[in-house]
């Protein structure tokens, strides 16, 4: 796709079929084509997919597990990377979970047989996937961790969790760091808040998992049943290769590429794409 002169989102033949999944969600032409425009300059490759090491890199943050996991559930077809469709999917459900759901999702990210139960061992391992490589250095992520241990014991239900991260603020910090800057750097916070009311107001104030939520909101059908995304999606979340090692494909960002995806303007051509607002 590339980052030269913007294209109208909607000339795209391949998202074209989109606009009644994306119009379903509440987000209108305008707001896709900022989106657009973002994704293309996060393709460096111009293949028409993105990493979570790209998305990463035009935040300016760097990429943890936890990240890889979120990512993950999206990229239906267990390629290593998002289309535009996974893209926009992934960065809706993140920006309209607010600190009120944040906690449910974190959890059911490891709650892979839907238990509403985890053992102390992969609540720690969130910890870790959480912090990344700082994670050992980190005084705080490491008492957590010990915390949790006394406290629950084997394992820590839903409601154990939620109860913990409300006590422990510091626990899913730089989660809600990264969600913030994902809701300013794609369209703006303010933008958001008013999808975070919506996703509440239509779950009647409960959390309801995005292939749930996105089944009862896209309401035209899909050719086949195979094809419905929530579907993808719902099997992509309870896949046993979500427990396993998560394997990242290359790098394909260049230290050039990388200095140009962070920048809030990309040019070329004297054209100029900007993010946010």
């Amino acid at each position: 796709m590339g980052c030269g002169v913007s294209h109208n989102v909607y000339e795209d033949p391949k998202v074209i079929p989109l606009k009644p999944l994306f119009e379903s969600l509440d987000i209108n032409e305008k707001c896709i084509q900022k989106l657009y425009n973002i994704f293309r300059i996060c393709d460096v490759s111009e293949d028409g997919l993105i990493s979570d090491v790209e998305v990463m890199v035009l935040l300016g943050m760097g990429n943890t597990p936890f990240m890889e996991r979120v990512f993950r559930i999206f990229d239906t077809d267990n390629s290593g990377e998002l289309d535009f469709k996974e893209f926009v999917l992934a960065v809706y459900n993140y920006c309209t979970l607010g600190k009120e759901f944040l906690p449910y999702f974190a959890f059911s990210l490891y709650d892979l047989d839907d238990e509403d139960s985890i053992t102390i061992y992969e609540t720690q391992q969130m910890l870790r996937d959480i912090y990344g490589k700082n994670y050992d250095k980190n005084i705080v992520a490491v008492e957590l961790a010990k915390t949790l241990q006394v406290r629950y014991g084997k394992s820590i239900d839903i409601n154990e969790f939620l109860h913990f991260s409300k006590a422990n603020d510091r626990f899913l910090f730089p989660v809600f760091q990264v969600v913030s800057k994902l809701q300013e750097t794609f369209l703006g916070a303010k933008y958001w808040e008013k999808l975070i009311e919506d996703r509440i107001n239509f779950t009647n104030g409960k959390y309801v998992r995005f292939e749930d939520l996105l089944d009862k909101k896209y309401t035209e059908l899909a050719k086949t049943e195979e094809e419905h995304p929530a579907n993808k999606i719902r099997r992509k979340s309870i896949a046993k290769t979500i427990g396993q090692p998560i394997i990242v494909p290359p790098r394909r960002t260049t230290a050039a590429n990388k200095k140009r995806i962070s920048s809030p303007i990309s040019k070329k051509n004297g054209s100029k794409i900007h993010l946010g607002k």
